[in-house]
């Protein structure tokens, strides 16, 4: 990125896949704590550009997708989160998948992507936002924070991956 006017933000679309995938295969190659990252279920991915399921939301260096943030709709990405919390009565979205290719790192770009996916988040007339992370993954839980994330509680997920649950209220 040769300046900042390089990089374009917006919705990805179905053209977009061969560059998610591969900011997928960058993001989890270069991976220091395995941890830090749920694996993607097939199911997870068959949907990605499914709109009722999940919208990403993307940064481009000229025609490279060096980062993303996603949204998931669907209740079967974020319900057992919602329901360790007690959330069932309430409308929420999960905020995810929040990646940056490691040569763009701590230079904002997950923040700008996170700025315009909250913003598109608003047309859903949620009752909050919900997102986990891992106790440890300070790049992360410093975004959810800057964006009003708060912790909510604790699950260990399928496989021992461990999260805090974080929720940012919409009204």
């Amino acid at each position: 990125m040769e300046n900042k006017s390089d990089l374009v933000i917006r919705k990805l679309d179905m053209t977009d896949e061969p560059s998610l995938e591969r900011l997928i295969d960058v993001v989890e190659s270069n991976l220091n704590d395995r941890r830090l990252w749920l694996p993607i279920s097939n199911a997870s991915k068959e949907h990605f550009f499914d709109e009722t399921w999940t919208v990403f939301y993307g940064a481009f260096d000229k025609d490279e997708l060096i980062g993303t943030v996603g949204l998931f709709l669907n209740e079967n990405e974020y319900g057992e989160s919602q329901k360790e919390i007690h959330f069932e009565k309430y409308k929420i979205a999960e905020i995810g998948r929040i990646m940056c290719h490691p040569d763009y790192r701590r230079k904002g770009i997950t923040s700008k992507i996170m700025k315009e996916m909250m913003d598109y988040a608003t047309q859903f007339e949620l009752d909050a936002l919900l997102a986990t992370a891992h106790p440890q993954n300070t790049a992360s839980q410093k975004l959810l924070a800057k964006y009003g994330f708060k912790k909510e509680g604790h699950i260990i997920k399928s496989c021992d991956y461990e999260r805090d649950i974080l929720i940012r209220r919409m009204k």
